[in-house]
């Protein structure tokens, strides 16, 4: 299932919902709230991401491969707070040969400027390069930078303009949106909505985001070099190639382990997604971001951000597969176990298809949710099975073979044990009765293969999950293969599916 990313701003839902009302008011600015999206997408995400990168960041000194006395220009973002600029001085000698150009402040100021009737404008023209002679450079290094190039052909002709013959350029990037963090945000609806909310925050699309990559740097580069390498790992890259000369001409050195080489090196430790915030970033952006009390605050505004009332329209052909096969008719009696019922219209549409002569059982659980979280933020030390998922006795007052219809419409993740409710559930469901169940998961299998393919949207989910308390390890979830085994073989005609976080299952009892 494909999407256009940001179709209609999930803050419009926000700023409305009675639940969010307290903590939503102090973002009711656009102003503020596009503040704290950048930081959300930007605040301290890159460095965090290199200093996990250990064995990325040895590949790029040792595709650098330095020697002393070399001239070498590095064009990147927190040159000095990653460690990049004094490893690499340390490892040429000369500190007049290895030239600086810090772009993080004009970086920040492209994000900033994103809301406009042009749109965002994160790359521009890299003049970095004009004032500089022909051959005049051994090494030409973006760190940070890659995303941020207008156009990456005439920079290609121009960095060859200036570089020996042996030279090398280098370019390790962990983009500001990236084909990776494209193609991770929808394989999960909830990732998605992480992704939405903050673009729309920003007043960015999709299309505003680099797309660039190594395999279309080597593309860009064949012209001028005789050999180039590339690859990725979480969305961060490395590519590196050589003008002139073959691959086995000294193609790789290992860097001499500098007290500045083992500084860039070594991994940080890390309590909290927000340790990597620098002063250029609260200078730029605002003081208040370093605030953990706001941190959390909007953190949690966010979480709840592109909610479900947001993505069940986004997803109108699953849930249009579920009504189709909802088997509600007039005069059916309906225990309906879910999430915001009326909100999502279930029990709205239910009313219409059971008439006056029908009977519903609703039990809206969104409610006990949001009091554990309540309960959470105040310092409560709630147990992680607790948190999420509880019994299920809705059923349990009710007569045997009482509905024609037990439904569950985003009630599905919060049991505490389906193959201890499936029995409970079936003993009031008429023979021949349907059981439905529709939920959009949360961290599913798939939100784990997204954010382990996109290293920034695991650090954009991650500052939210920390603002809730919770990890993404510790949410419930359960598969149409859990729910098939649970209910065993009392169920006939079933059918299941898993698709884009989702999943839909039904079945009659027998």
């Amino acid at each position: 299932m494909s999407h256009n990313i940001v179709s209609g701003d999930p803050w419009d839902l926000i700023l409305k919902r009675p639940h969010l009302q307290e903590l939503a008011m102090e973002f009711r600015s656009q102003h503020k709230r596009a503040m704290w999206c950048r930081a959300l997408f930007e605040g301290g995400n890159t460095l965090r991401l290199w200093n996990e990168a250990t064995e990325l960041k040895i590949a790029f000194l040792t595709a650098c491969a330095l020697q002393r006395g070399q001239k070498a220009v590095l064009i990147g973002k927190y040159a000095e707070e990653s460690g990049v600029a004094p490893a690499l001085r340390s490892l040429i000698g000369q500190e007049d040969n290895t030239g600086v150009e810090e772009i993080l402040t004009p970086a920040l100021a492209a994000l900033q400027k994103s809301r406009s009737a042009s749109g965002a404008r994160l790359q521009w023209d890299f003049h970095y390069f004009d004032s500089l002679a022909d051959k005049s450079l051994d090494r030409i290094i973006l760190f940070g930078a890659a995303s941020h190039v207008g156009h990456w052909e005439a920079c290609a002709q121009n960095i060859n303009r200036v570089l020996r013959d042996g030279g090398r350029v280098i370019i390790a990037e962990s983009p500001w949106g990236g084909k990776e963090m494209l193609d991770a945000a929808p394989l999960d609806a909830h990732l998605y909505g992480v992704l939405v909310v903050t673009l729309a925050g920003m007043g960015l699309k999709e299309a505003d985001l680099p797309q660039t990559g190594p395999d279309d740097l080597q593309a860009i580069f064949k012209p001028f070099l005789s050999w180039s390498r590339g690859f990725s790992w979480k969305g961060l890259y490395l590519f590196y190639g050589q003008k002139s000369g073959s691959k086995d001409d000294n193609s790789l050195e290992f860097p001499l382990p500098t007290e500045e080489v083992k500084a860039f090196l070594t991994e940080k430790p890390c309590q909290s997604p927000w340790d990597f915030l620098t002063t250029a970033e609260l200078a730029t952006l605002s003081p208040e971001i370093a605030d953990v009390n706001m941190q959390k605050k909007f953190g949690r505004v966010t979480s709840f951000g592109a909610g479900l009332d947001w993505l069940y329209p986004q997803y109108n052909n699953i849930v249009k597969l579920m009504y189709d096969n909802l088997r509600a008719q007039p005069g059916h009696r309906v225990l309906v176990i879910g999430e915001v019922l009326e909100n999502l219209g279930f029990l709205p549409e239910l009313r219409k298809r059971i008439g006056e002569t029908g009977e519903i059982a609703a039990f809206e659980i969104s409610n006990i949710h949001l009091s554990n979280f309540e309960k959470l933020w105040q310092g409560f030390d709630i147990p992680i099975r607790e948190r999420h998922q509880w019994d299920y006795p809705f059923a349990d007052t009710f007569p045997d073979n009482y509905f024609d219809l037990v439904w569950l419409p985003q009630g599905v993740h919060h049991a505490r044990s389906w193959k201890e409710i499936a029995p409970r559930l079936l003993r009031v469901l008429k023979p021949g009765g349907q059981i439905m169940m529709l939920e959009c998961r949360i961290c599913d299998p798939l939100f784990f293969t997204g954010i382990n393919t996109s290293g920034l949207l695991r650090c954009i989910a991650e500052k939210m999950w920390w603002a809730l308390g919770v990890t993404f390890e510790e949410m419930p979830d359960y598969s149409t293969a859990q729910l098939a085994e649970a209910f065993s073989d009392s169920l006939t005609d079933s059918f299941r599916l898993d698709p884009d976080g989702w999943l839909i299952f039904w079945g009659y009892k027998k």
